[in-house]
């Protein structure tokens, strides 16, 4: 059987360097990628369909939320945030 929800988180998907830090568009570009690379790969092993619930990003970490599309009606209210640390935090 397959699940209802595959949570998947990235850690270091780009150098952390000063410039990644203070640009953080290598960072949206990879994930975007990553998000794209993990949902055919979840849908390409079950016959049901997933869709992105949420998705969060911090430089070079990412995670992913992704439902089984029958409990997208069933799910309200779905929020997330980040906390930056460090110099930049």
């Amino acid at each position: 059987p397959v699940p209802d929800l595959f949570c998947i988180g990235f850690q270091e998907i780009v150098d952390l360097n000063a410039v990644n830090v203070v640009a953080d568009s290598k960072s949206k570009e990879r994930s975007a990628k990553w998000r794209e690379k993990l949902l055919e790969t979840i849908n390409s092993i079950s016959s049901n369909s997933y869709v992105l619930v949420e998705e969060k990003h911090l430089v070079g970490i990412m995670l992913c939320i992704f439902a089984e599309e029958k409990h997208v009606p069933h799910i309200k209210r779905v929020a997330g945030s980040t906390a930056g640390v460090g110099v930049m935090g």
